[in-house]
Protein backbone atom coordinates (compact mmCIF):
# COMPACT_ATOMS: atom_id res chain seq x y z
CA UNK A 1 0.00 0.00 0.00
CA UNK A 2 1.45 3.59 -0.39
CA UNK A 3 0.14 6.67 0.85
CA UNK A 4 -0.17 10.46 -0.55
CA UNK A 5 2.58 13.25 -0.03
CA UNK A 6 -0.03 14.84 2.84
CA UNK A 7 -0.54 11.03 3.98
CA UNK A 8 2.47 8.70 3.60
CA UNK A 9 2.70 5.15 4.51
CA UNK A 10 4.70 2.34 1.92
CA UNK A 11 4.19 -0.87 3.13
CA UNK A 12 4.66 -4.23 1.02
CA UNK A 13 3.03 -6.99 2.91
CA UNK A 14 2.94 -10.63 1.94
CA UNK A 15 0.11 -12.28 3.33
CA UNK A 16 -0.18 -15.80 3.80
CA UNK A 17 -2.91 -18.61 4.32
CA UNK A 18 -5.42 -17.19 6.98
CA UNK A 19 -3.40 -14.01 7.43
CA UNK A 20 -5.23 -10.28 7.37
CA UNK A 21 -3.54 -7.10 6.37
CA UNK A 22 -4.93 -3.98 7.75
CA UNK A 23 -4.81 -1.34 5.69
CA UNK A 24 -5.60 2.34 7.90
CA UNK A 25 -5.03 4.50 5.12
CA UNK A 26 -3.44 5.60 1.80
CA UNK A 27 -4.12 3.15 -1.70
CA UNK A 28 -3.67 -0.60 -1.82
CA UNK A 29 -2.10 -1.81 -4.94
CA UNK A 30 -2.87 -5.08 -6.59
CA UNK A 31 -3.42 -8.28 -5.03
CA UNK A 32 -1.48 -11.13 -6.75
CA UNK A 33 -1.08 -14.90 -6.07
CA UNK A 34 1.52 -16.94 -8.19
CA UNK A 35 0.05 -19.15 -10.82
CA UNK A 36 -1.89 -22.36 -9.73
CA UNK A 37 -2.62 -21.02 -6.75
CA UNK A 38 -5.86 -19.59 -5.61
CA UNK A 39 -6.95 -15.77 -4.79
CA UNK A 40 -9.82 -14.65 -2.40
CA UNK A 41 -9.87 -10.86 -1.77
CA UNK A 42 -11.82 -9.26 1.12
CA UNK A 43 -12.53 -5.61 1.38
CA UNK A 44 -14.02 -4.62 4.76
CA UNK A 45 -15.01 -1.76 6.04
CA UNK A 46 -15.20 -0.57 10.00
CA UNK A 47 -15.27 2.50 12.32
CA UNK A 48 -17.29 4.48 14.01
CA UNK A 49 -19.50 6.92 12.52
CA UNK A 50 -23.49 6.93 11.37
CA UNK A 51 -23.35 7.92 7.65
CA UNK A 52 -20.83 5.40 6.32
CA UNK A 53 -19.38 5.67 2.99
CA UNK A 54 -17.17 4.12 1.02
CA UNK A 55 -15.98 6.37 -1.16
CA UNK A 56 -13.23 5.02 -3.91
CA UNK A 57 -11.54 6.98 -6.25
CA UNK A 58 -8.66 5.46 -8.30
CA UNK A 59 -5.18 6.88 -8.39
CA UNK A 60 -5.07 9.16 -11.27
CA UNK A 61 -1.53 8.00 -12.06
CA UNK A 62 -3.21 4.67 -12.66
CA UNK A 63 -6.61 5.93 -14.22
CA UNK A 64 -5.34 5.17 -17.89
CA UNK A 65 -5.74 1.18 -16.81
CA UNK A 66 -9.59 1.88 -17.37
CA UNK A 67 -9.83 3.01 -20.56
CA UNK A 68 -9.77 0.13 -22.98
CA UNK A 69 -12.53 -0.89 -20.85
CA UNK A 70 -15.24 0.98 -22.66
CA UNK A 71 -14.63 -0.06 -25.63
CA UNK A 72 -15.41 -3.73 -24.04
CA UNK A 73 -18.68 -5.33 -23.57
CA UNK A 74 -19.84 -6.57 -20.13
CA UNK A 75 -19.18 -9.59 -18.53
CA UNK A 76 -22.55 -11.34 -18.51
CA UNK A 77 -21.96 -13.11 -15.27
CA UNK A 78 -21.44 -9.51 -13.61
CA UNK A 79 -22.68 -8.35 -11.17
CA UNK A 80 -22.86 -11.59 -9.31
CA UNK A 81 -26.55 -12.21 -7.37
CA UNK A 82 -28.52 -10.12 -9.39
CA UNK A 83 -31.56 -11.91 -9.63
CA UNK A 84 -31.61 -12.30 -5.65
CA UNK A 85 -31.13 -8.49 -5.05
CA UNK A 86 -33.80 -7.04 -7.66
Amino acid sequence: MYGTAVRPVDVLAEVTSGGTALILHGRRGPSIAAPGYDLHHLDVMAGAGKDRARLICDDPAHSWVRAPWQSQDADDRLPFGAEENA
